[in-house]
This record gives structure tokens, sequence and C-alpha cells, in this order.
């Protein structure tokens, strides 16, 4: 959106509607920034136990990092459009749009990668588990290096190239981006729901996880779905760049993307303590579950290349009755989650005579 950066009324050119943008402005940067300085600790905590396991990346750590960089761009996108009075294509507010949704984009990514791991991890003999674990990570990686190149693509060519078309260039490149990278992650998650539900031997542990992630990708559907639908009504309605109607877009947006982050949050809950999740998160507190298991034998353990903390190990103990396998998927009820969770638990597979318990 193009506004009138000269103008007695920059934004609209109009006082009363230009007031209207302002307060939305700060109350967008006042949210997203408060989500900004309740997820950061969370980085540290969980860097922490990742230092202490003798590991360094994981995509729950990654997560964190994600909801917490994004509406920090969200918010510094807000305010250096009310402080400079600029949003034109090129401007620090713009920058800050672009690079805001690619950390978006990799929170979901991120969680895609976790209901991979957890496909291959449950429902992949052992030794095709080990081997594709660390290539569903490297491919994360991989993917997040490609959308970071097409982020400097467009700051380059807002600088240098032809910023009339910058628009065009941006939103068809999201649109094709966002499609496709979303469907893989939605297929993938109405493919784990539909394994978790067909066990034979459901705990409540797997219909609780089957429930999360079935909720998981619904919202981010609609989060898909929703951004897509603007661009291309955007387009389909000729909407100039310096029209006042752009803004209802700009808040149908901050109405979709906000909620999500709070989702999340609760998702990448797993402390012990009977706390509502804010109040843990308002409090600054640590999150991160930390359990621990039964012990198996060094040469039961699959790892993912990274270690237990990345998605969760798997741990796989034959015996004539009973399979043990060690995932990062509790919740804090000592349930299985579909969230990005890392904290090792047993869960024990047995047969129909017996009963499938959970053990901390």
């Amino acid at each position: 959106m193009e506004n009138n950066v000269d103008g007695e009324f920059p934004f609209t050119n109009s006082q009363k509607l230009d007031k209207l943008v302002i307060t939305f402005y700060i109350i967008r940067a006042i949210t997203f920034f408060i989500l900004f300085i309740f997820n950061t600790p969370q980085i540290y905590y969980e860097y922490i136990l990742l230092r202490k396991k003798r590991k360094y990346l994981s995509p729950r750590l990654l997560t964190f990092v994600s909801i917490s960089i994004f509406p920090l761009f969200r918010a510094i996108q807000s305010l250096s459009g009310l402080i400079l009075h600029d949003t034109t294509t090129g401007s620090v507010s713009w920058y800050m749009g672009i690079w805001g949704t690619l950390f978006l984009t990799a929170e979901w990514i991120f969680i895609g990668i976790y209901w991979i791991s957890i496909l291959y991890t449950f429902f992949s003999a052992q030794k095709v588990a080990l081997k594709k674990l660390k290539t569903t990570f490297y491919s994360g990686l991989v993917l997040m290096g490609l959308l970071l190149c097409w982020c400097i693509f467009l700051s380059i060519y807002a600088k240098f190239g032809n910023k009339s078309n910058i628009s065009s260039v941006s939103s068809k490149g999201f649109i094709v981006m966002a499609s496709s990278i979303g469907t893989f992650i939605i297929i993938n998650g109405l493919i784990l729901v539909r394994y978790l539900n067909n066990q034979k031997e459901k705990s409540s542990a797997f219909k609780t996880s089957a429930k999360r992630t079935f909720r998981l990708t619904i919202l981010f559907s609609i989060l898909l779905v929703g951004l897509i639908l603007r661009e291309i009504a955007s387009a389909a309605l000729k909407i100039q760049k310096d029209s006042n109607y752009s803004y209802i877009f700009i808040f149908i947006t901050y109405i979709i993307e906000f909620p999500q982050v709070i989702v999340i949050m609760k998702a990448l809950d797993q402390s012990n303590e009977n706390q509502p999740t804010w109040v843990r998160y308002v409090t600054f507190k640590n999150v991160t579950r930390r359990l621990s298991g039964p012990k198996l034998p060094d040469d039961s353990k699959i790892e993912s290349g990274f270690g237990s903390s990345i998605i969760g190990s798997a741990r796989i103990s034959d015996s004539r009755n009973l399979n043990t396998i060690s995932v990062s998927t509790m919740d804090d009820n000592g349930k299985t989650g579909s969230g990005i969770e890392s904290c090792e638990v047993e869960l024990s597979i047995v047969n129909e005579s017996e009963h499938l318990p959970v053990t901390e």
C-alpha cells in the first residue's frame, strides 16, 4: 500500500480516517511486541536445555525463534510506519513486512517437520526412521534457505528494480509459495491424524494427539486460505496501492495472524505446573516440561542425527509383548500432544490384551 508521505494526513488524506489508522497501528504494534516479550525468554530456556544434552537445534527451538521474531517485525513495521509516515514500497515498514512474513512461514515449516518426523518415528521400520528423521530436518532447513533467498531477492528488487512491479511480483510469489508449502503441511497433518486414529490400541494419549493435530491443521488451513484470498481479492477488485480500502486487508491480516501465534504458544506449553498457559508466559516461567523415561541400552536408540531434542528420538526395545517408543509429544496433562514438544516420554505400545500405559 502506498501512502502520501508528505501529505497533511499521510495515510488516508482524511483526518478522521488517519486517526483510525494510527490507532490501529498502535494497537498492532503493542500487541505484537507483547508476544515478542513473552516468547523471547523461552528461546533461552529451550537453548539451555538443548545444551545440557549437547545439542544445538530442534524444531521446538526454531519455532520459538520464529514466533518471537515474527511479531517483532510486525511491531517494527507498524511503529516505523507511524514514525516515518511512510509505508510505501521500499520503506522501512515495507521491508519489515516482507521479513516478518518469512518468519510467519517458518513457524509452520517447523511444525510440518515435526508432524512428518512423528510419521516416520511411529509408523516406519526402524531403519527407515533412522534415515528419514535426519533427512526431514535438513529438508526443512533447505526450504528455509530458499525462502530466505526469496526475501533477499525482493529486498534487492525493491531497491534497484521497478517499484511499480514489485507488488505484483511479491503477491504472485507469495501465492505460489504459500500454496505449495501449505498444501504439503496440511496433507502431512491430516495423514498423521489418520494414522493416530487408525491405531488398534488407542490410548487417551493417541486420541488427544489426533485431536490437537487436527486443530492445528484446521488453524493453518484457515491462515493459509485467508492470506491467499487476501491477495486474490486485492487483485480481483483492482484496489490501487494508494486506496484507503487497502487498510481493510491489513486489518483482516492482523485478525488472522495474531491469534495463530497464541495457539502455537499454547501447543508449546509443556510445563508441569497447574497454571493456565498465559500465566506461565506472562510470568516468564519455563514452559518446557523436563521428563525422563526408563533408560534403554544405547544400541536400541534411534537418533535423528541431532539427538532426542530435535523431534524426539525414537527408542525401540523389542520384547515378546512390548515395544517402547520415546517421543517428544507430551502435553501438560501427561498425554501425547500435537505441538512441537521436546521432552522425553515413554509410550508403551502393547498387545490387545494389555493396557497402554504412559510412564514418566
